[in-house]
């Protein structure tokens, strides 16, 4: 559940079963606006139940008797109600044990759609943890290796096949030659082909499929054939990277009089080296100090707030310098709750993704080399941390879990260290 402040008020954002609800809140505090829309959420919880929302049209999805419907309803989103009333029917007349009307229902013994995939996937996800988000690039990844350019809710999963990965892959490699695009192609199709298995990877989900009692082909050949040859990726701190820091550095320092959003992000995600969705998120609040007097931006579960983290929860320590800097921003707008200027998250994720990546492709950051400037930052200031503090302590300001993972792709010496003499 997602809650925004917007013009003194709240907006709630969330999605119920494929249904996007927004909808502007009466209260006046956040506390009323978090049970105002509980309230509302309930509300569309029952009057969706047994609907699920598909590609604009919505579908009957119960269990009767054990034997599991997935039925199009034949109805645009913005019939829900006629929808809900032949979705009654429907598992009316199947509890009555007339199921010649759902001959065309999952039950059926043929193999399952991605469809009936996707319903139930969501449904074990939001139990596991799973954002929303992720699922959908789960099912993006799969739409893409297969190359549906449409809707993939009718598509049958027998459709993912060693054969289809292969298809995939030649695709996105035919006709690129150079060999810097090439590299970045093939680790590319590893992540979407790596990213599709999900589907099929995690125990709970393939538990969750055969309960509902979902037909499956044997899906070893799509899930563990070779993909392609790509070395893996591994951050190195180049000559160029360094160049373009400095010059990234000494152009900064103009940004708090020619563009404050821009530098607001540029502190969060260069300084305190912010994941681009947390700098977006970021609000005054989060910022703390310790007993020793020591600031802190402080990344943690907070579901008042309808934020959650991407990983690990954790801090990163605010230098004092980086701390003088951010109360000069907040004492030019008074008043905001979050720290990089905008009214939505998605006007503050745009101006980290747009307007801060646009700024550093000016500066000579390009597209084929480095694919994601928030990342760049981040993975700089990690590089810093790990010269300076060590890998220890880069692990856990940049909150990872495993070490392997900041030391292959956020760190590497900004400078090297002293060598050894002879006798050292």
């Amino acid at each position: 559940m997602q809650i925004d402040p917007v013009d003194g008020g709240f907006v709630l954002h969330e999605s119920i079963q494929g249904k996007t609800i927004s909808q502007t809140l009466k209260a006046g505090t956040r506390p009323a606006a978090e049970v105002e829309a509980n309230e509302i959420l309930e509300r569309w919880r029952e009057r969706l139940r047994n609907l699920w929302l598909r590609g604009g049209r919505w579908y009957c999805v119960a269990t009767v008797d054990g034997r599991r419907i997935s039925k199009g309803l034949d109805l645009p989103e913005s019939d829900w109600e006629p929808a809900g009333r032949r979705a009654r029917a429907l598992i009316d007349k199947a509890s009555k044990g007339k199921w010649e009307v759902l001959a065309a229902t999952s039950s059926k013994p043929g193999f399952a759609t991605f469809g009936d995939l996707e319903t139930v996937f969501r449904g074990e996800a939001v139990k596991h943890g799973l954002r929303d988000r992720t699922v959908n690039d789960y099912i993006s990844s799969m739409r893409t290796v297969l190359g549906v350019d449409g809707e993939l809710s009718t598509t049958p999963v027998t459709v993912a096949t060693r054969a289809a990965v292969q298809s995939f892959v030649s695709r996105r490699l035919k006709g690129n030659q150079d060999e810097n695009t090439n590299i970045s192609i093939r680790r590319s199709c590893k992540s979407v082909v790596r990213q599709a298995r999900a589907l099929f990877g995690k125990k709970w989900a393939m538990e969750a499929y055969r309960a509902e009692g979902l037909c499956l082909p044997d899906m070893a050949p799509f899930c563990t054939c070779f993909v392609t040859e790509a070395d893996p990726s591994r951050y190195v701190m180049t000559e160029e990277r360094k160049r373009l820091l400095e010059l990234t550095h000494r152009q900064a320092r103009s940004l708090p009089r020619e563009s404050p959003p821009i530098w607001a992000a540029y502190l969060l995600c260069y300084w305190l080296a912010m994941r681009a969705s947390e700098a977006a998120a970021a609000r005054w609040t989060w910022i703390v100090q310790d007993d020793a007097g020591r600031w802190w931006m402080q990344i943690i579960n907070r579901p008042e707030e309808g934020y959650r983290t991407k990983a690990t929860q954790g801090k990163v320590p605010v230098p004092i310098k980086v701390k003088e800097w951010l109360d000069k921003v907040a004492e030019s707008r008074p008043g905001d709750v979050h720290i990089i200027p905008a009214k939505h998250h998605t006007g503050r994720g745009r101006v980290i993704e747009r307007e801060l990546a646009g700024w550093m492709r000016g500066l000579g950051w390009d597209r084929l080399r480095y694919q994601h400037c928030a990342h760049e930052l981040r993975a700089a200031r990690g590089s810093e941390w790990y010269t300076k503090r060590g890998l220890e302590a880069a692990c856990t300001w940049l909150r990872h879990q495993d070490p392997n993972t900041t030391k292959r792709f956020y760190a590497d010496f900004t400078s090297q260290p002293p060598t050894l003499e002879v006798g050292e």
